[in-house]
C-alpha cells in the first residue's frame, strides 16, 4: 500500500513506484498538476481530495480518469482538526472564505457548510459566542437558533428557527424547538402550538406528547395532560409518563386512578422507591391507612435513609398504633429533625392521646419550621382535642 502526496507546490520528481501506487491524497484541487501517468492509473482505489472545496464537475472529471477508484472529499478543516492543527482551522476561515463574491450556488453551499463545522467546533467545546459567528457566516439557521437558545436568548432562536422554518416548513424538530423555547419564556399557550405543530408533522414522536402533557400539567389542566400523557404511552411504555398520570389523577382528587397509573409505573421500575411512596401517600389520603402501610414498609426498604418514617407514623396514629407510631417518629427525628411535618405528627400524636401541652409544643415547633398550611390544621381531625386551647387558636390565628 502506498500514498502519495501532492502539496500546494507540485512535486513533480517524485520518487514512488507508480505500479505500487494504490492511494492519492490531494490538496488544494491542483487537478491540473497530475501528470497523465497517474491520471491513467487503474490501480488507484482511493482518491482523497484534502483541501478547498470541490464542486460535483471536479469529482466526475476524476472518476473519467479512474473509474473504479473512491473519491473522497476532505475540506481543510477535517484535515486540520485530524492533525490537531485548530489555529489552522480558524485563520483558515477567516482569511480564505470571509468573500464568497462570485462563487456558484454550489460552491456557496461547500462553503456554508465549511462554516458551519466550524461553528460546531466551537459549540463542542462550548465556546457559543465563537459558534454563533460561525453559523450566521454559514446562515445556518438552525444552529444559529440552537446558539442563541444555550445563550438562554430565547427571543432571538425563536427568530432563527422560524427563519429555518421557512427554507424546511416540514422539519419537526424546528418546531419542536421553538416551543421549547416558549417554554423556556413562559408563554406556555404558544409553546403548546408549536409542539402539536411538531407532532402532527411526526406523529409517532412520543417525546413531543410528553412535551405537550408537561405543560398542560404545569398549567394546572390536568385532564388535558392526562390526554397527551396516554397518547405518548401508545407510542412507548414509560414509566416516568405513567407516574405523571398518576400525579395528575391524584390532584384531581381520582385517587383509585392515580394508585392504578402509579402501580404501572413501580412494575415497569420497580427499583424506584418514589412510585411506592406515592401509593402509599394516595392510599393514605383516601383513608386507607392499612394499605398504604404496606406501600410504605416497600418504601423504606428500598430507600432505609429517605423521608418516609414520619409519613408511615402518620398513617400508624389514624390507626391508633401508638407504639409504632412512635417508633417511627423518633427515627424519623434522628435522621431529619427540621422536617416542618415531623412536628405536627408529633402534635398529632399526643393531640389523640390528650396530651394538650406536648401537642401545643409540637404544633409551635412546626410553625416555627415553616409550616404555614392553615387549611390542613383547621379541618385534621387528629387536633380536635387541643382546638379550644387558648395557645391553639393564637397559633393559628397568626397564621392568618
Amino acid at each position: 500500500f502506498c500514498v502519495f502526496e501532492i502539496y500546494e507546490s507540485f512535486i513533480e520528481n517524485f520518487q514512488v513506484g507508480l505500479s505500487n501506487l494504490t492511494s492519492l491524497v490531494l490538496r488544494n484541487n491542483q487537478l491540473s498538476n497530475l501528470p497523465p501517468e497517474i491520471r491513467n492509473l487503474q490501480n488507484i482505489t482511493k482518491f482523497d481530495l484534502s483541501g478547498n472545496p470541490i464542486s460535483d464537475n471536479h469529482i466526475a472529471e476524476i472518476k473519467t480518469w479512474l473509474p473504479n477508484c473512491e473519491v473522497v472529499f476532505k475540506p481543510y478543516h477535517e484535515y486540520y482538526n485530524n492533525n490537531y492543527e485548530y489555529k489552522k482551522v480558524t485563520n483558515y476561515y477567516l482569511t480564505q472564505i470571509n468573500d464568497t463574491t462570485g462563487l456558484s450556488q454550489e460552491d456557496k453551499e461547500i462553503y456554508a457548510n465549511s462554516f458551519n463545522n466550524e461553528g460546531v467546533k466551537y459549540a463542542n467545546n462550548n465556546q457559543t459566542d465563537s459558534a454563533l459567528i460561525y453559523y450566521k457566516k454559514a446562515v445556518y439557521y438552525s444552529n444559529i437558533g440552537w446558539a442563541h437558545s444555550n445563550l438562554e436568548q430565547y427571543e432571538d432562536a425563536i427568530i432563527y428557527w422560524k427563519k429555518a422554518i421557512d427554507l424546511n416548513p416540514d422539519n419537526d424538530i424546528y418546531y419542536s424547538n421553538i416551543g421549547l423555547a416558549y417554554y423556556n419564556l413562559e408563554q406556555y399557550e404558544d409553546a403548546i402550538i408549536y409542539y402539536k405543530k411538531a407532532s402532527e408533522i411526526e406523529p409517532t414522536n412520543d417525546v413531543f406528547l410528553n412535551n405537550i402533557g408537561n405543560i398542560y400539567y404545569r398549567l394546572e389542566q390536568y385532564e388535558d395532560a392526562i390526554i397527551y400523557y396516554k397518547k405518548a404511552l401508545e407510542l412507548k411504555p414509560d414509566d416516568a409518563t405513567y407516574g405523571l398520570i398518576g400525579d395528575s389523577y391524584y390532584n384531581l382528587e381520582q385517587y383509585e386512578e392515580a394508585i392504578i397509573h402509579y402501580k404501572k409505573a413501580s412494575e415497569l421500575k420497580p427499583t424506584n422507591h418514589n412510585y411506592m411512596r406515592s401509593i402509599a401517600v394516595t392510599y393514605r389520603q383516601n383513608k386507607q391507612y392499612e394499605k398504604s402501610l404496606g406501600y410504605y414498609d416497600k418504601t423504606i426498604e428500598l430507600n432505609p435513609t429517605g423521608k418516609h418514617y414520619h409519613s408511615r407514623a402518620f398513617a400508624y396514629i389514624k390507626l391508633g398504633k401508638f407504639p409504632e407510631a412512635k417508633v417511627d417518629l423518633e427515627k424519623a427525628e434522628s435522621l431529619y429533625p427540621d422536617n416542618k411535618w415531623l412536628y405536627i405528627y408529633w402534635s398529632c400524636y399526643y393531640a389523640l392521646q390528650k396530651d394538650t401541652e406536648n401537642a401545643i409544643k409540637n404544633l409551635q415547633t412546626a410553625i416555627d419550621k415553616g409550616f404555614t398550611d392553615k387549611k390542613w390544621l383547621e379541618t385534621e381531625t387528629s387536633l380536635d382535642f387541643i382546638r379550644k386551647d387558648k395557645r391553639y387558636i393564637e397559633i393559628v390565628e397568626k397564621m392568618e
